[in-house]
């Protein structure tokens, strides 16, 4: 009975290694028979269904009994139904007013003509491209978002201790709940089958493309769930794993283009670093299995020389995001289920956290206020080594750009620098140089307005997870002052980004790059809307019951502001009067982006930061601009001003029903 019940521990482990060689042996055998995309996946599919039918108590005991509660409790939420609901609304959406939009184009040429099969087939082929876009925006989107939460948001209401304390081992708690996310998230993948099936009757959608997309968006939401359950199993709050989570998946996305980039331009070196099965591999191997997993940069430089995606395209660019996001997933989930036990235990009986003292070296006295206090110097985020990993990669990132662009400006000698004198060349590299301040403002200034919304959002539903708002509100303290500390803490977390843009702003005026003037707008422009950010995340986190919930309201509702609207532009409006013939429409339609502009926070505290207010600088915001002119930045601006006052007064309202400080209890205060 002992070496049953050994074996048996052990089949999780021999399944799990079962699926490895069968994926292995599978990427071999599409290699070596040049399989297509459609041949590929469907054996891919059967052959993994057959492995899970054959080893089902191996995987039973690989998720355990947190898989099913997990399953359960997530399929019976309101919120994944109506999740589901909106997204197949938004898919039959998009698919009536493309539509609409083509036929449109085609009554242009008569009613009485019919459309030919091929313009049939071009439409479904335009159709099948952007939800295809679509997809991976979603998933790419929502993923991190929906897991990185997960083992986090249990540290936070503390019930990690409880499960780390039954017979559970660590595989079943982290494949446990990480399958049944991913399992949800599947299904929105599941979504879009209908619709490709009928529009298989235009024809135009070749179904092995089809399945490749369908693939590889899979592929990329077990990838970016692997991601997202390492960085909650190591970051102590859900807003740390979720922002983590955001800020590797687009470093990788950054550096994988940089590397792809560098390589196509002939920088990496060759020869040989290795050899395996008779077969070498060199730097470009290498940097080509790195670049396989990024979308974003793959299919455009395969398809730049004009070149359609046909399926031998189709079946290396699978094979390649398969074995990156497949070797990827399992690194990242063997190293959160190794670390689960001893992470919990350093954070929750390691070292004191900060703020656990009243006074430290390095703090104020607490005052007469101490709501301010706590918030503002005890209320520092902990994201570790990691956090700290991230924020110096940004500077770097940073510092990298500047030294490009002065070996660009003074050391690199093309055709047409060769006869720059310095004065020519110093122009060109504070040219340069005005483009980067800019560039590096918006990019800090969005990182500020995600973070302060995400710290709003953990402002009070933190205090409920940790049992301490009963005690907050106990307290002899208005409502306007916790509202005071807490705002203040959101807004002031961000200390580290200040310091990195009056960095940037510092090195642009000294540099000459940027005139100190216009900092007073990009100032103003960042109070404003930090505020906003900060109120909004604050909002969602007075009607939510768990951080995690807050956490993930205060994201979406900071995302929608931040540019998220220009999602809905692009697929309800430009798309459909591209495919009208746009060209009636197409000056009201720049009319729209630039006034969709001015109301968008990172693109304006990018656009004010500018060597002088002249026509080459400020763009179609210029006064003897004639396009729209500087109203819509002075009306943006206003709104903005007005919504965060509203925001103000409606979190105040909440704050007091939550501190249930009605008229009573000022009565009280006052006699």
């Amino acid at each position: 009975m002992a070496e049953v019940s050994r074996l048996r521990r052990r089949w999780p482990a021999l399944g799990l290694a079962l699926w490895g060689v069968a994926s292995v042996g599978l990427v071999a055998a599409s290699r070596a028979g040049h399989w297509t995309p459609g041949v590929t996946v469907l054996a891919g599919s059967a052959w993994l269904l057959v492995l899970a039918l054959a080893s089902r108590d191996a995987l039973r005991n690989l998720f355990g009994p947190v898989f099913a509660y997990e399953a359960l409790r997530l399929g019976r939420r309101k919120l994944t139904f109506l999740l589901r609901f909106l997204y197949c609304l938004l898919l039959v959406a998009l698919l009536a007013v493309l539509y609409a939009s083509w036929m449109s184009q085609q009554w242009r040429y008569g009613a009485d003509e019919k459309v030919s099969p091929s313009k049939l087939a071009g439409f479904a082929n335009t159709f099948f491209e952007t939800l295809a876009v679509v997809q991976f925006t979603v998933a790419a989107l929502l993923t991190p978002a929906y897991v990185a939460g997960t083992i986090a948001d249990e540290k936070e209401r503390k019930t990690l201790e409880f499960l780390l304390a039954t017979d559970l081992e660590s595989r079943e708690i982290v494949f446990g709940k990480l399958v049944a996310r991913v399992t949800n998230l599947l299904m929105y993948i599941l979504a879009w089958m209908p619709i490709i099936a009928f529009l298989q009757l235009f024809g135009g959608i070749d179904p092995e493309i089809a399945l490749a997309v369908a693939a590889a968006t899979a592929l990329l939401v077990v990838g970016l769930s692997a991601l997202s359950i390492l960085f909650s199993v190591l970051a102590r709050k859900p807003r740390d794993a979720i922002a983590l989570t955001y800020a590797a998946f687009f470093l990788y996305l950054l550096t994988s283009g940089i590397v792809g980039l560098l390589a196509s331009f002939g920088t990496v070196q060759s020869g040989t670093l290795f050899t395996l099965g008779g077969e070498s591999f060199d730097w470009g191997d290498l940097t080509d299995w790195f670049v396989a997993g990024n979308p974003i940069y793959t299919v455009p430089v395969r398809t730049s020389g004009g070149t359609n995606l046909d399926a031998d395209i189709v079946s290396e660019l699978l094979r390649g995001f398969a074995i990156f996001w497949g070797i990827a997933s399992a690194l990242l989930i063997g190293w959160a289920v190794f670390r689960l036990r001893s992470v919990a235990l350093e954070q929750g009986h390691g070292e004191p956290r900060a703020g656990a003292s009243a006074k430290g070296p390095d703090r104020t006295e607490i005052g007469d206020d101490p709501i301010l206090w706590r918030e503002v110097f005890t209320g520092r985020s902990r994201a570790g080594c990691l956090g700290w990993f991230f924020r110096i990669v940004v500077i770097l990132l940073l510092l990298a750009i500047p030294a490009l662009i002065g070996y660009e400006s003074f050391i690199f000698v093309g055709m047409w620098r060769a006869q720059m004198t310095f004065a020519e060349r110093w122009a060109d590299f504070r040219e340069g140089m005005t483009i980067w301040v800019r560039t590096a403002t918006g990019f800090l200034s969005l990182l500020i307005y995600f973070g302060a919304a995400l710290r709003g959002a953990a402002s009070v539903s933190g205090e409920r997870d940790r049992d301490t708002w009963i005690s907050l509100i106990s307290a002899p303290l208005t409502p306007w002052e916790v509202l005071r500390g807490k705002f203040l803490g959101a807004v002031l977390g961000m200390r580290f980004f200040y310091t990195a843009l009056v960095i940037v702003w510092g090195v642009g005026l000294t540099l000459g790059s940027i005139h100190i003037l216009s900092l007073l707008p990009a100032v103003a422009h960042l109070i404003v809307y930090v505020s906003a950010f900060a109120l909004l995340g604050m909002l969602c986190s007075l009607s939510a019951r768990t951080t995690l919930v807050a956490s993930l309201r205060g994201f979406a509702v900071a995302f929608f502001f931040m540019g998220g609207y220009w999602i809905a532009l692009l697929l309800f409006c430009a798309l459909p009067l591209n495919l009208m013939g746009g060209s009636s429409g197409g000056q009201s339609l720049d009319r729209a982006a630039e006034l969709a502009a001015a109301f968008t926070p990172p693109f304006m505290s990018g656009y004010w930061p500018m060597p002088k207010f002249d026509r080459e600088n400020a763009g179609f915001y210029h006064p003897n601009d004639y396009s729209i002119g500087p109203i819509a930045p002075v009306v943006a601006f206003g709104a903005w001003l007005g919504f965060t006052v509203f925001l103000a007064s409606a979190v105040h309202g909440r704050m007091i029903l939550a501190m249930n400080r009605g008229r009573k209890y000022r009565k009280a205060m006052r006699s």
